[in-house]
């Protein structure tokens, strides 16, 4: 049965979530609700007030009967770690894991909320995990605020990992090494790594599109509104600011670019890292763009030349869900796999509600399950209710049926048409009130044994046949000669309770093998 899922994406800039009809093997939007911040002057992030104002908003706009939530912590509030471990040591993977991390963390892993996901494919050996560590008050703090408006998440998910619900099943990066999906959003940038369609590396970086207004504010000397217009309409990176005739639009691209170059440091030293781990380690080989900030115009071309690596638009790859708007991704990407990470095999995913914050259910989520489980009992009712009108019904028909066979049977019997057997019964009982079936007096063994007892010592008597019915009698039998054969139907005389009127005997053969038939009334029932 399919269900309501809902992906909250808590963004620096605005709220989005994405609301889905999830079936067993397939989904579709149903509705994608995005609910702006109010954002500071200088760019930074939003007052706790304007959050809790954008979240009731957002709140608001959600459709009724959502079965599921699902939330997301900023990949720059978690430590992402990858761990090898031996297989063995997986039974007790939580406490392994909080062992290793000690010394790893600038807080207490006691005061952490830790969830690990296996990458290694069944059988590996050593086995890598992949650790997510957050401090439980950030987690709490998050869970508290999206609980406050009735967003309470069923799971928390964490950086960039859900990006890789995106991807459909059978889709061709998830066959490919080294694909990777950069998150590019308006303070903070998500950087995920796959190797054959499964995490092997995160990172996140407190830069983004937030960096290029700034920068464009500066150079123009514009407040941070007018800064954002002008990059969203005007701006192109697709040409290198040389070669263009407009010094205006040569000093917006410059503008723009030394904004990006805050994004292009550290993208380029996790590229450094990643190929310097050697032959074993994962190299990113394309990466696809999403996010808001993905949508400056001539990004991707301009990062591919810069990061040496081929860059693409994920939106031109990846079709949005079914009944969602064509230009759903790349805005509403991350609320999308969001809500698809809520429902993910647990083997799939990350979830931070764990420990103190484990998610202990809301009304919300408690009255659609009374819901679905009142439609089971529904539907089983009705189906009884069916079941049994269909029983009496056949019963009906076999009834009726017994009655037009007892108005014939008793039409032709006692001349009357009778419906009703109890009547039918009273009749036949005043009638005869003890009738029985008819019971033989004598059989063929009874008449075997008083030939036996009754034929003289002297006869030597073979019987080949002995053939009763009602009525009638016959005897073939083999003697010495014709004078015991003659003596035989004497002997039958002699049987008056049954046998009467023994005909003529007939016979043939020779001295010591003589053959005779006798035929004979029965009398005997």
């Amino acid at each position: 049965m399919a269900r309501l899922v809902c992906g909250i994406d808590v963004g620096t800039g605005s709220l989005r979530a994405a609301v889905l009809r999830v079936g067993l093997r397939s989904y579709e939007s149903v509705a994608l609700v995005e609910t702006p911040l109010r954002v500071p002057d200088d760019g930074g992030p939003a007052e706790p007030a304007a959050v809790a104002e954008a979240l009731a908003e957002l709140a608001a706009k959600l459709p009724r009967g959502i079965e599921t939530r699902a939330a997301a912590l900023s990949g720059s509030d978690a430590t992402i770690r990858i761990l090898g471990f031996p297989r063995a040591a997986l039974r007790q993977a939580e406490a392994v894991v909080r062992i290793e991390l000690e010394g790893q963390l600038p807080f207490e892993p006691s005061e952490a909320v830790v969830d690990q996901m296996l990458l290694s494919q069944p059988g590996a050996d050593p086995a890598s995990l992949l650790v997510a560590v957050a401090r439980t008050e950030t987690v709490r703090t998050l869970v508290a605020s999206l609980a406050a408006h009735g967003l309470d998440p069923g799971s928390l998910a964490v950086g960039a990992l859900p990006l890789l619900h995106l991807l459909p099943r059978g889709h061709a990066a998830l066959a490919e090494d080294g694909v990777s999906i950069l998150d590019l959003g308006r303070l903070e940038t998500d950087l995920l790594v796959l190797r054959g369609g499964r995490p092997a590396f995160l990172r996140s970086f407190r830069v983004g599109a937030e960096d290029v207004t700034r920068a464009i504010a500066k150079a123009f000397r514009v407040p941070r509104g007018e800064a954002e217009a002008v990059k969203v309409t005007r701006l192109s990176l697709a040409e290198e600011p040389a070669a263009l005739a407009d010094p205006a639009m040569r000093a917006l691209v410059e503008a723009a670019q030394g904004g990006l170059a805050a994004l292009l440091g550290p993208l380029r030293r996790t590229v450094v890292e990643l190929r310097a781990r050697g032959s074993d380690a994962i190299q990113p080989a394309r990466v696809l763009l999403t996010g808001g900030g993905s949508r400056i115009p001539g990004l991707a071309p301009f990062l591919a030349q810069r990061l040496g690596v081929p860059v693409e638009n994920l939106a031109d790859g990846v079709p949005p869900p079914p009944q969602a708007p064509p230009d759903a991704l790349p805005a509403f990407g991350r609320a999308i796999g969001i809500a698809l990470s809520g429902v993910a095999p647990r083997s799939r995913r990350l979830d931070l509600r764990q420990g103190e914050v484990r998610y202990r259910g809301d009304a919300a989520a408690t009255r659609a399950s009374l819901r679905n489980v009142a439609i089971a009992a529904v539907i089983a009712l009705l189906c009884w209710i069916f079941h049994a009108w269909s029983q009496h019904r056949a019963l009906d028909r076999e009834a009726a049926q017994q009655k037009t066979a007892l108005e014939r049977a008793t039409l032709e019997v006692m001349g009357k048409k009778y419906a009703d057997f109890a009547v039918v019964r009273s009749l036949v009982s005043k009638a005869s009130p003890r009738i029985e079936g008819p019971v033989p007096r004598a059989d063929a063994l009874d008449i075997l044994a008083q030939l036996a007892r009754t034929m003289p010592s002297e006869i030597r008597n073979n019987i080949t046949l002995l053939d009763i019915e009602p009525g009638k009698l016959a005897i073939n039998g083999m003697t010495r000669n014709a004078e015991e054969a003659a003596r035989i139907p004497k002997v039958l005389e002699q049987y008056e309770e049954c046998v009467r009127d023994v005909g003529t005997l007939s016979g043939s053969g020779s001295e010591g093998n003589y053959t005779y038939q006798i035929e004979a009334t029965t009398v005997c029932p």
